[in-house]
């Protein structure tokens, strides 16, 4: 979809201090269907737009996002309320291949605001019991108040295996304390049968598929989300080439064996 959709911001959840949750109803006209994994591109009038994935695929013509304020358009959006409009473009980009997941063991792995892309399948498993053999989630953050989902997470740990993990915990805190690759072995238990989906920081999953490898998975077992500077959602503006790739066209989700030559160039 080339021309924005005008959306109504029908609910609004602040996360964390600089990330929040819109839920988004379209007017006038249905928006199209989504996969997760999917982005969309978020216009704010008079100021830009931001590429930002769905974090719930909704069967029920509302979309989903959640975001952090680091840029222009994010901020606007950060300081936007319920009622307000914004225009919406999409879905682009290619999802999750959750169908090469099935009857298998699913490893979700991920940082920080890297969870909402993840979301949609743990949405996915939950509707959809036996789909995956098992589902195990490893989730890290830099201190307790950067988690987000937060009432997500104590749901989640009685449907599947959750691993939680902070930098800096709080006095009450009882999970691990460290970095998200060390609860990688406690995870992979049939790494023959496990398909990995993990979105966050390049270098935490750079890192993770190293600990990955040495558990005996192989690299077209690991599906990973990039993020880069998209602009026209579609592979015609350049703003996200990297390498022979675009990823808003040919991403944002890759398998590892297919870009392990250009995630481990720096400064690529």
């Amino acid at each position: 979809m080339l021309c924005p959709i005008v959306c109504d911001i029908v609910e609004k959840h602040n996360e964390t201090q600089d990330i929040f949750s819109f839920i988004l109803s379209p007017k006038e006209v249905s928006f199209p269907a989504s996969k997760p994994g999917q982005f969309n591109m978020l216009y704010v009038h008079g100021i830009g737009e931001a590429a930002i994935s769905y974090s719930r695929c909704s069967d029920e013509g509302f979309l989903v996002h959640t975001i952090r304020a680091v840029g222009q358009v994010t901020h606007h959006l950060h300081h936007m309320t319920i009622g307000e409009q914004i225009g919406v473009r999409g879905p682009f980009g290619k999802p999750w291949p959750i169908e090469s997941a099935k009857h298998k063991h699913v490893v979700l792995i991920t940082g920080g605001i890297g969870l909402a892309p993840l979301r949609p399948i743990i949405d996915f498993h939950l509707q959809n019991k036996g789909y995956f053999r098992s589902l195990t989630l490893i989730y890290g953050a830099r201190s307790t108040d950067d988690l987000i989902f937060t009432r997500d997470l104590v749901v989640w740990q009685k449907e599947f295996s959750v691993y939680l993990t902070v930098d800096k915990p709080a006095r009450f805190w009882n999970h691990h304390v460290g970095i998200v690759t060390s609860l990688i072995p406690k995870a992979v238990h049939a790494p023959e049968t496990t398909q990995v989906f993990m979105c966050g920081p390049e270098i935490m999953m750079r890192h993770a598929y190293f600990r990955l490898a040495a558990c005996g998975l192989k690299s077209d077992q690991v599906n990973l989300s990039l993020e880069r500077n998209m602009k026209c959602g579609y592979g015609q503006c350049g703003h996200c080439q990297w390498g022979p790739y675009f990823i808003c066209k040919d991403g944002p989700v890759f398998r590892y064996d297919e870009i392990a030559t250009f995630l481990n160039k720096r400064e690529l």
